[in-house]
């Protein structure tokens, strides 16, 4: 465990913070604890490329459906699409980072794609408890004629501060973007 910034200079405060996790966790002080975030972020600034991994300690998906399997998935998370049952379901990011989507309607010729957080390792659906919507993306997809067999792309890129998601409608080259709310908590 790292303490930096200001309240780092506090005695009191280190005292009860190594008393309290360092029989779990090594507890890290800096010299200049106070302006070790100001130093980090000057850092950054100047060298954004300097931080390549990520420590990621919630869930991360994209809202999707699946194909239902009566087998697997809860009764009450089936709906019919265009004939075809289906169950809402979360695309974890540990997963993957790119997935690839086709309508649930031929007919349909935008597609909004929600984007969400947990910190439960184990979620399954939008719909479970601890799951928060942090952004959304829509993107056109004006060539019909390709009914359900059609092809969306959607990614979520980790960069350095912020979370992109990009979702593609591969016949058109339509592309839509948003930042996703990378601080939620």
């Amino acid at each position: 465990m790292l303490l930096v910034g200001g309240f780092a200079d506090s005695a009191l405060l280190r005292e009860e913070v190594t008393s309290e996790f360092s029989l779990k966790y090594r507890v890290l002080i800096p010299r200049n604890a106070a302006i070790a975030v100001v130093q980090g972020a000057v850092l950054f600034g100047k060298n954004p490329d300097k931080i390549t991994e990520r420590v990621v300690s919630t869930t991360y998906g994209a809202d999707c459906t699946r194909d239902f399997d009566k087998t697997v998935h809860p009764n009450e998370k089936w709906f019919l699409a265009d004939g075809r049952p289906k169950e809402n379901a979360i695309a974890k990011s540990g997963e993957s980072i790119k997935k690839m989507y086709s309508p649930l309607h031929g007919k349909d010729t935008e597609f909004t794609f929600g984007f969400y957080i947990t910190r439960n390792p184990e979620c399954k659906f939008i719909t479970d408890e601890g799951v928060t919507k942090i952004g959304s993306v829509k993107v056109q997809s004006p060539d019909t004629s390709k009914g359900l067999d059609r092809k969306i792309e959607v990614s979520m890129h980790f960069g350095g501060t912020e979370i992109v998601a990009t979702a593609v409608d591969i016949s058109s080259g339509s592309t839509a973007q948003t930042t996703l709310d990378f601080f939620h908590k």
